[in-house]
């Protein structure tokens, strides 16, 4: 989010959703596959609405709580961005919760026919919340109290209703069951990297920008993404350059379009006149830091590798993923290439990396 909104209404996005105590957002990953029925389209609002009443499922807290909204030639949409393709990728998961929770945080979900104007930021409460009291404290998300919660919603003096008490305790719910306090980890996980570009997508339908890394990177920083997705590190803040490259290098919210991000290869890599023939996910590694890792569709890749540094990784890697293994090899690699050159280097692989961990 954004543009700040000086109002704050209440809202009901727990009521009758089954959310399961062990479940987390199963609920909410089920319902977006419901919705795209494994197409990476946008889908008419009405139609989502529908396969989900068909379903048993309570519509308005997926479509107006989570998920992107937009209205194009006069019609509603359910459009697709990060969180989209997480469901539709990828099984349940807590990463998946993270990321849909980050989305929730966010609060925004876009405009369809009908809707109130506030509607467009459902949660401002929330992100205000998780800014002002868990991106302040050591204990990031480790106190998750409803008389908290509502004591700063009504004390806040933009809150219009005549009680909050609901409202904190359905908070603190979700809190709960999507386990905000995994979010403390101050590691560069892979649920951070997806929810970065899920931020990214947002912003772009909040509001207009130029679509260049450099922009991109102050939209996250406007959005508060780091302040929304745990603990602010130095090295988080440094991620946020690379990250923001390779969405650019995708064609960001157009990633999804075959046809649209072709065009971008040709145009962008007029030289390389190959493209990727499989539907597979694209797990892009950045090779200067190898604990940054993203999964885009494979239609990206070569925009990936040529313009934003980043190099693929094998899946079954990530089973027993080890950086230090990564670098091993690329520096063995570019010793080997030196060799071949008539260049001989003084020292090892092993030799470099030892003088790297003692720097």
């Amino acid at each position: 989010m954004i543009r700040e909104p000086d109002r704050w209404y209440p809202g009901s996005f727990t009521k009758n959703f089954s959310w399961g105590e062990n479940d987390g957002l199963r609920r909410l990953h089920a319902s977006i596959n419901e919705i795209f029925g494994g197409r990476l389209e946008a889908v008419p609002r009405a139609s989502a609405i529908e396969r989900l009443e068909s379903k048993g499922y309570v519509w308005h807290i997926p479509l107006n709580f989570f998920l992107a909204n937009q209205i194009t030639d006069g019609e509603s949409w359910i459009v697709v961005d990060e969180l989209v393709f997480q469901a539709l990728t990828f099984p349940h998961s807590p990463a998946f919760d993270k990321i849909a929770l980050v989305a929730f945080i966010n609060s925004y979900v876009g405009h369809w026919q009908g809707a109130r104007p506030w509607q467009e930021t459902p949660a401002p409460w929330a992100n205000n919340y998780v800014r002002s009291v868990f991106a302040r404290g050591s204990d990031w998300g480790g106190s998750i109290r409803a008389d908290d919660i509502e004591n700063f919603v009504i004390s806040s003096g933009k809150y219009r209703a005549e009680g909050a008490r609901k409202l904190a305790t359905n908070l603190s719910y979700l809190f709960k069951v999507a386990k905000i306090d995994e979010l403390a980890n101050k590691a560069i996980t892979r649920w951070w990297v997806d929810a970065l570009f899920l931020i990214l997508d947002r912003s772009l339908l909040e509001t207009s920008v130029d679509l260049k890394p450099s922009s991109l990177q102050q939209i996250a920083i406007r959005a508060g993404f780091i302040d929304i997705s745990g603990p602010r590190t130095r090295n988080r803040e440094l991620a946020l350059q690379p990250l923001t490259t390779l969405y650019w290098a995708c064609g960001g919210p157009h990633r999804w379009s075959k046809e649209a991000v072709e065009e971008r290869q040709r145009t962008l890599l007029p030289e390389i006149s190959w493209f990727a023939n499989s539907d597979d996910p694209f797990y892009a590694i950045y090779q200067r830091d190898p604990n940054i890792i993203k999964v885009v569709p494979r239609v990206c890749a070569m925009l990936a590798k040529s313009l934003a540094d980043f190099d693929e990784l094998d899946p079954d890697e990530l089973l027993d993923w080890d950086p230090l293994i990564y670098i091993r090899n690329k520096t063995r690699d570019a010793l080997n290439q030196l060799k071949q050159s008539g260049v001989r280097p003084t020292m090892s692989a092993d030799e470099l990396l030892k003088i790297t961990r003692e720097g």
